[in-house]
């Protein structure tokens, strides 16, 4: 029971006051109670990393975004009709449920490149639409 204890009393402290006890009272404590605040340490710090990683997302689109969007779109012009595939199941992922509005946003953005790559590849073969 005086380990629980024990236990219960450590988790009570914050990371930086477990982190200088840590380092300057080794004599105080057991071998087991160290092992015991280096694993509390290493779990508030697991605990610190995941708040912090889910709190940093503000809904900003980053560089590698613009970036596959603007290489999806680029393909789309080389290869036309494979991309209007591409990104109908992109527009489709971002008009689901659970989908976001920037799959939706890209899927758009393939298409309108595919459609244009078709009318380029369409006056390049053919010298334009025949009617």
């Amino acid at each position: 029971m005086e380990k629980d204890a024990f236990i219960k009393e450590i988790e009570e402290y914050t990371l930086s006051d477990l982190e200088y006890i840590y380092r300057t009272q080794q004599e105080c404590y057991s071998e087991e109670e160290k092992e015991i605040i280096k694993d509390t340490i290493e779990k508030k710090k697991l605990i610190d990393y995941d708040v912090s990683h889910k709190s940093s997302y503000n809904g900003t689109l980053t560089a590698d975004y613009f970036f596959f969007v603007t290489l999806m779109c680029i393909i789309a012009l080389i290869f036309p009709t494979a991309n209007l595939f591409t990104g109908g199941a992109m527009l489709l992922t971002g008009l689901m449920k659970k989908g976001s509005p920037e799959w939706k946003s890209a899927g758009i953005k393939v298409l309108i490149a595919a459609v244009i790559g078709l009318l380029i590849r369409a006056f390049l073969t053919n010298g334009g639409f025949h009617v």
